[in-house]
């Protein structure tokens, strides 16, 4: 039985390769879906470019929105509406509009904190989340009827599962070069500069490559000048640029990552990308994910203390046999373990098919 999948997101279009990806894998399962952006307006993927893009439009009214779903159905006729992220303000409006819409719906839910008002009035339904912490946490707090499916996040990006492990870097040589993942939040990443001071102190030749908006990058550079941090010591790349993010790790040392308010949206993906570049983690940040790459031996606990956490950094940049042993172990597990994208396929359609069956129950 085919299952048609209407999926709203807020994800920005540079960053849907990896969806785009899974959707298209999909299609081999009976799975057809619509990908639209949180104004109900299709997103179209172009194979030429391997690129995304979608019409402009309007900040709608939740009576707009409602009937943009409405003339998708007419022609798409969907079984299951997926809403991607519905913590996301974001989506704040577009899942208000559902509460018109009838169709059956699949929330994919990141975040541990309660579910806002406007999605709970939607319940029950299917509700796919990345880890068995997140699972626990939100069935504890459900009384209703509402399923859940436990869809792990999956090593699956451009560029990654590179048959040799790159050691050269253009921009860097052979220097010891360390990818900060750079939260979203000014206060973190301030911290990944103060770090980046440590690191080059203690070793004037390490490289630290910090992923940071553009606005933030003048501020950044000057805060690191004054903690004598030089230019070539600390370099900037876009968040936009995920190609760019997987050369970087393709040819790091080490990866650290330092959680944030927010890590299924910003450390957890950057970790996913290290295992699949085979490169060791370093993390503070504990959930399944990376509890697991610890258990493995792909990387390590990061301190939070900057001092502690320099020091850590350095003694394993000075131990090549363990770098190349937790390489090889990050790779296994990006290749074969708890984040095989077969296994995750299998259960987001398991998902949409619990959803298709409630629909037509009811």
């Amino acid at each position: 039985m085919t299952v048609r999948v209407l999926h709203i997101t807020a994800t920005p279009s540079w960053q849907l390769d990896p969806l785009i990806q899974q959707l298209t894998r999909l299609e081999a399962h009976d799975v057809e879906t619509m990908l639209v952006n949180r104004h109900a307006v299709l997103l179209q993927h172009d194979p030429d470019t391997s690129g995304v893009y979608e019409a402009a439009a309007n900040d709608p009214s939740e009576e707009r929105l409602l009937r943009r779903l409405m003339r998708i159905s007419d022609s798409f006729d969907p079984d299951v509406i997926h809403v991607e992220d519905p913590h996301d303000p974001e989506l704040a409006l577009v899942c208000r509009a559902l509460a018109g819409y009838p169709v059956s719906r699949v929330f994919e839910v990141r975040r541990s904190a309660p579910l806002p008002d406007y999605v709970e009035a939607l319940m029950p339904s299917a509700v796919i989340v990345p880890s068995p912490e997140l699972r626990r946490e939100h069935q504890a707090s459900r009384s209703d009827a509402s399923s859940f499916h436990l869809v792990a996040d999956t090593c699956v990006h451009p560029g990654s599962l590179n048959p040799g492990k790159v050691r050269q870097h253009d921009l860097i040589g052979h220097r010891p070069l360390v990818v900060c993942d750079g939260s979203r939040a000014f206060g973190d990443d301030l911290y990944a500069v103060k770090l980046a001071s440590h690191l080059t102190s203690r070793d004037p030749a390490v490289v630290v490559a910090l992923w940071i908006a553009e606005a933030l990058r003048p501020q950044l550079r000057r805060a690191a000048r004054r903690l004598g941090v030089t230019d070539s010591q600390l370099l900037f790349f876009s968040p936009e640029n995920g190609p760019e993010l997987d050369d970087l790790l393709g040819a790091a040392d080490l990866a650290l990552s330092y959680g944030g308010d927010d890590p299924w949206i910003g450390c957890i993906p950057f970790c996913l990308r290290a295992l699949a570049a085979g490169t060791p983690i370093m993390t503070e940040f504990q959930c399944w994910v990376t509890d697991t790459v610890r258990a493995a031996g792909a990387g390590a606990f990061l301190d939070q203390d900057l001092t502690w956490a320099a020091l850590e950094v350095c003694r394993n940049l000075r131990n090549p046999v363990w770098r190349t042993e937790a390489g090889r172990r990050a790779r296994g597990l990006a290749s074969h373990h708890a984040f095989d994208h077969m296994r995750a396929d299998a259960s987001l359609i398991d998902a949409y098919r619990a959803a298709a069956g409630i629909e037509k129950a009811a």
